[in-house]
């Protein structure tokens, strides 16, 4: 099972439809790099960070930094952040990213977390309105 057992700021939404992104390595100790997109799968999301799984052995460490491409309905995200933990998963491994974000991406991420919300659960009204609450005040 993909999880980790750390304090969290905020509650992650567990994808139930399987969303797939484009994962790519952008910086090697804070040199821009390109490197080919892999395709992930995200298992949850939160405004602060996402879990995924990959064929792909990452390491653990602050030395380079990750980005995702989310095509969410009506939506393109391109989230960065930094691996913080791995776990073997069958044959692949499970990540939890950690995001660094902007002010517009967080607010457009909020978006995302909202609509994927009311696509998934859509009788669960006061979550919906948390996220329309944080979307508000960010």
């Amino acid at each position: 099972m993909c999880l980790k057992g750390d304090k969290r700021q905020h509650v992650r939404l567990q994808m139930t439809h399987g969303l797939m992104a484009d994962l790519r390595i952008i910086a090697i100790r804070n040199e821009p790099v390109k490197t080919k997109p892999c395709r992930v799968l995200i298992k949850d999301l939160s405004p602060n960070g996402l879990s995924f799984l990959t064929i792909l052995d990452f390491p653990v460490n602050s030395r380079y930094m990750l980005q995702l491409e989310l095509d969410i309905p009506h939506l393109k995200l391109e989230l960065s952040g930094q691996v913080r933990w791995r776990m073997r998963e069958d044959n692949l491994y499970c990540y939890g990213m950690m995001m660094t974000k902007t002010p517009s991406s967080r607010c457009s991420l909020l978006y995302a977390l909202n609509h994927l919300l009311l696509q998934q659960s859509p009788t669960q009204s006061k979550i919906h309105k948390l996220y329309r609450t944080m979307s508000a005040f960010h």
